[in-house]
């Protein structure tokens, strides 16, 4: 999926993985690739069905547990 549609999405998202430390490449590719935290549906695809808020929790979950290691 092309940055372009992803910040039209959800920017909220697209600033979270940025300051996570991925690339544009990445973050289009992240949003393109099946996980099993959205119950093998691409984030896109999760995103499409429940809308963008528990995909942000999630990122922002990550983020804090990582920021404290």
């Amino acid at each position: 999926m092309e940055l372009e549609k992803i910040l039209d999405i959800s920017p909220d998202i697209v600033a979270q993985l940025s300051t996570m430390g991925l690339s544009v490449r990445e973050i289009e590719d992240w949003f393109d690739t099946p996980l099993p935290t959205y119950e093998g549906l691409t984030p896109a695809e999760y995103i499409a069905e429940n809308g963008p808020d528990d995909v942000y929790k999630n990122l922002l979950t990550i983020y804090h547990s990582l920021s404290c290691l």
